[in-house]
């Protein structure tokens, strides 16, 4: 209980890029054990699990804040940074972006940046295409005396223009999408109806989120990131951002059930290109390189806890949103 949200639903958009993904097997980096990733095929039924690679980046607790939004996006930005440097042999630095940045940008584009109002995915996950996203330690997180409505400085924005979405899209509200999403190793983020029957000590505990009941009551929205999936359990692995001590060590497990129906999940997004600073060069220099398009597109995951914060507001419809379709 009294935890933060924050998502906001999108508002439909014609522009919003589509993608749609084709049937593929899963590819040699989800597989390698050397790398620990979680692959097991059964007859049918498979498991996915792509937080090994994630590359020991930490969970995100957003506090007091409704900045779900936001803190799902630094995520997905840091992940797929991450898995151009693994994919493309690219020498990108491994820098945490700032998610009080994003959240300042999101809201000044919503005309809220006086208030905690949480945010739009797409909102996000524009400005970050158009603005970029600065380093954590230019523009450091604080829940705390208001800091959240303070813009963030010139330095901040300078840097900001050296890392930035280069490719994102849209992900159809579909079970074989996101399976093929997640299988061609893209993790997605997304907004979901958060229900009383989600806020109990026994998912803070396990992490294992239940279908609702009639009588559950709807606390508010929140932005998390799914990461892998498994058809034994029929459910999506999915990160948070309470903490890595609510759930199993920061993920949740949404029955596939949850996921797929419209009036308590939506706005799945997934991030596929970056531009990052280099290894060799300094942040305060600035210099960076552009690393080619990955092979595949990913996202984040995300955690939650009682007395949580959320903040996702759904997205309005738009007829410009692009949108990917997956192959199974």
């Amino acid at each position: 209980t009294n935890m933060k949200f924050g998502w906001r639903p999108d508002m439909p958009d014609h522009r919003d890029l589509r993608v749609t993904f084709e049937k593929v097997d899963a590819p040699s980096h989800i597989t390698k054990k050397s790398e620990g990733v979680s692959a097991q095929v059964k007859g049918e039924k498979e498991i996915i699990d792509l937080r090994p690679l994630n590359g020991g980046f930490p969970i995100f607790d957003q506090g007091h804040l409704g900045s779900c939004t936001a803190n799902a996006l630094a995520a997905a930005f840091h992940f797929t940074l991450h898995k151009m440097t693994v994919e493309n042999h690219k020498d990108f630095a491994d820098f945490t972006p700032s998610r009080l940045f994003i959240y300042y940008n999101e809201r000044l584009v919503e005309g809220s940046v006086n208030q905690d109002a949480g945010a739009m995915i797409r909102d996000g996950i524009k400005t970050m295409s158009k603005v970029g996203v600065c380093p954590e330690s230019v523009w450091k997180y604080d829940d705390q005396n208001d800091f959240f409505k303070k813009q963030p400085d010139d330095k901040a924005y300078e840097l900001a223009q050296k890392c930035r979405v280069m490719g994102y899209a849209r992900v159809a509200q579909d079970l074989s999408q996101f399976k093929a999403c997640l299988k061609n190793g893209y993790p997605f983020v997304f907004g979901f109806a958060v229900l009383s029957s989600f806020q109990t000590a026994e998912v803070a505990r396990t992490g294992k989120m239940v279908m609702p009941q009639p009588t559950d009551q709807q606390l508010g929205g929140h932005a998390v990131t799914a990461v892998g999936y498994d058809d034994f359990q029929q459910c999506f692995i999915v990160r948070n951002s309470w903490g890595e001590g609510w759930g199993d060590k920061g993920y949740f497990y949404m029955p596939y059930e949850y996921m797929c129906h419209p009036a308590l999940a939506s706005d799945f997004w997934a991030i596929n290109w970056v531009e990052g600073f280099k290894n060799t060069s300094s942040l305060s220099e600035g210099k960076m390189t552009i690393g080619g398009a990955p092979r595949h597109p990913n996202v984040v995951s995300l955690n939650m806890r009682t007395n949580m914060k959320f903040g996702w507001r759904p997205d309005m419809p738009d007829h410009r949103d692009q949108t990917v379709t997956f192959s199974k």
